[in-house]
């Protein structure tokens, strides 16, 4: 550049001003895409994912300026940020879901540019892609089904059997909202000097619990139940007049209110074990420990439950 000996200053002062504007413009777009985690020492699984997108971020931001990424027994809520202020939230069930999304994020996002022409059809809010939502406020609801067997024992009597248990609920951050049935199709009396029968019985109800994290893999739920059940009863009498035996049965309705506690590991894996400690009683049946005149085992009217096995996330 010419640099007329009288004009100088102002070409030197109009210089330095053009300059200065294109640094402060190049700046934001070459800054790096700061990215937080919480907690800051996830586990295993998650770090991995983190240090695969941490270098992407820093030497190739794009349109980023922050992304926030809060995990939360096994489920995180990613938060991306743009220069310009936008934001998106987007919940991920597993630590093999932040890659892609982060991806989707940084192509689906209009630019400034595109935001800025839309202003001058439409209020400026209705051009941002996504709200400003905050990580904790961000729902994260799946599907949870489980299948457990285990025994149960219940009084009085005591009698004891197999069990087999069904669950399908919706698991929320720090709930689950679902339904539980139960069979145990066979009893083994063990009071001693009772008539021989056989006894069977099956529940359904709901349940309701709350999950508490107990470190990077495990997590203890608690809660409450409340089904409905029916218990059968069969056994045989000798004919009063062939002497041949002859088969009886009876049924009896039940109401049971009972809660539960279940560790649930590892919480970051879609599919889990679950191991379960079921306590019950039949609020219509409550305190009936004398024995029926026909001298038939007396019917439980609460029980014990422990079972194990496997509790997949579907949706």
């Amino acid at each position: 550049m010419h640099l007329h000996p009288r004009r100088a200053p102002l070409q030197l002062a109009t210089l330095t001003a053009l300059v200065a504007a294109f640094w402060l413009t190049a700046v934001p777009a070459t800054a790096s895409c700061t990215l937080q985690v919480i907690p800051e020492h996830p586990d295993e699984t998650w770090q991995a994912a983190i240090d695969g997108v941490r270098g992407a971020l820093t030497t190739q931001p794009g349109d980023c300026a922050a992304v926030v990424l809060e995990i939360d027994a096994g489920y995180a809520t990613l938060t991306f940020v743009t220069l310009d202020g936008r934001r998106a939230a987007r919940v991920l069930h597993a630590a093999d879901e932040l890659s892609p999304t982060l991806a989707a994020l940084r192509v689906t996002l209009p630019s400034p540019a595109l935001a800025a022409a839309s202003a001058n059809e439409a209020p400026r809010a209705a051009a941002l892609s996504v709200p400003h939502t905050s990580p904790s406020a961000a729902p994260a609801v799946h599907l949870l089904v489980n299948a457990l067997v285990g025994a149960r024992l219940a009084g009085p009597g005591p009698v004891v059997g197999p069990s087999m248990l069904l669950g399908a609920s919706l698991g929320l951050a720090h709930w689950e909202i679902g339904l539980l049935a139960r069979w145990t199709p066979v009893y083994e009396i063990l009071a001693p000097d009772t008539r021989a029968a056989r006894l069977a019985d099956v529940s359904a109800g709901l349940a309701v619990g709350r999950q508490l994290s107990l470190g990077r893999h495990v997590a203890l739920v608690t809660g409450m139940m409340l089904s409905a059940a029916a218990q059968h009863e069969g056994w045989r009498t000798p004919d009063p007049t062939t002497g041949k035996p002859v088969h009886n049965e009876q049924d009896r309705g039940q109401a049971l209110v009972g809660a539960y506690a279940a560790a649930v590991f590892p919480i970051s894996s879609r599919t889990h074990f679950r191991a379960s400690l079921l306590a019950d009683v039949d609020a219509t049946h409550v305190g009936e420990n004398d024995p029926p005149a026909n001298g038939l085992p007396r019917l439980p009217w609460w029980a014990l439950t422990l079972a194990v096995g496997l509790e997949s996330e579907v949706l």
